[in-house]
Formats: C-alpha cells, structure tokens, sequence
C-alpha cells in the first residue's frame, strides 16, 4: 500500500497542472 502515496502525488500533480494551465 505504498502506491498510495505516489498516486496522491500524482492526482495533486495533475490537479495543480490543470489549474495553472487554465489561469494561464
């Protein structure tokens, strides 16, 4: 269960990718 962690990582990532790309 340490996937976890990195697919947390990777959603925050993705979601903070996503904002910055559409203020932007």
């Amino acid at each position: 269960m340490t996937s976890m962690t990195t697919i947390r990582k990777k959603w925050c990532l993705l979601r903070v990718g996503g904002i910055v790309r559409k203020t932007r």
